[in-house]
């Protein structure tokens, strides 16, 4: 019959042991991370009249921010939220190892300067423009020719779309922190031609600035992407891994 016999040798007993007191040394000097290792996370929030804003109590709300918070809360993770012009929400995102923006469109131009943490949503960007005659009959070929202008905030997706639909550089209205109600009063009030998005996330905006929705209309389709939750390159590899682990 087979026996087993534990091994009592003094040198066995002793390299044992020794395994022991690493095994507590590492445990002890090493703690495990937790959510409560990081700082507070800044939460940046496209300012805008309608999907996200402040209500009476000073609470940043809408489907956007509460998602975020929803994500956040099911990590453990503390955070501030603001809203910030987009310009500054940019370059804030950009340069932080702790934020994390809202609202940022996915082009393959960004591709490399994010970490996608998660997609709020499929979002197809269109031409809107005043509902005239000649609007209905909007051929897209007359773009280059450089009689139409257009709308968006420096730095974003929309620039980029309408340069690749042939709008001449100087046709394109670049602003720094112009909301999306603002720019639809640019093309109300006749100052410019068009604006990038779609009537249905202007919605909240058109209705808070007491918009005829008929007064606009979508001539053609810009683009179709997802539009996520990012943070930086320079992300804390661990609060960043804590953030992708289970995502919605």
């Amino acid at each position: 019959m087979f026996t087993f016999r534990l091994n009592t040798k003094p040198a066995y007993r002793v390299a044992l042991l020794l395994a022991g007191l690493i095994m507590l040394v590492i445990s002890t000097v090493i703690p495990a991370q937790s959510s409560d290792d990081f700082p507070v996370l800044d939460v940046l929030v496209y300012e805008s009249l309608g999907e996200t804003y402040e209500n009476e109590a000073g609470r940043i709300v809408g489907v956007i921010a509460d998602g975020v918070r929803r994500f956040l809360d099911k990590r453990g993770l503390e955070y501030k939220m603001q809203q910030l012009p987009w310009t500054r929400l940019y370059m804030q995102v950009t340069s932080s190892d702790r934020a994390l923006a809202t609202g940022i469109l996915r082009t393959k131009e960004r591709e490399e300067m994010f970490h996608w943490i998660y997609q709020i949503r499929l979002e197809e960007n269109f031409l809107i423009a005043r509902n005239t005659p000649s609007m209905k009959d909007f051929d897209p070929e007359t773009i280059p020719q450089g009689n139409l202008t257009a709308i968006c905030d420096k730095n974003s997706a929309q620039c980029k779309f309408l340069e690749e639909l042939g709008f001449p550089d100087n046709n394109i209205f670049r602003f720094n922190g112009m909301a999306s109600g603002q720019q639809i009063q640019m093309v109300l009030k006749r100052r410019v031609d068009f604006v990038i998005g779609d009537l249905h996330s202007f919605a909240p905006d058109i209705e808070s600035l007491g918009i005829d929705p008929d007064k606009l209309i979508q001539v053609m389709s810009v683009n179709k992407t997802g539009l996520y939750v990012v943070a930086s390159k320079s992300m804390n590899p661990q609060l960043l891994d804590i953030l992708l682990r289970d995502r919605l």
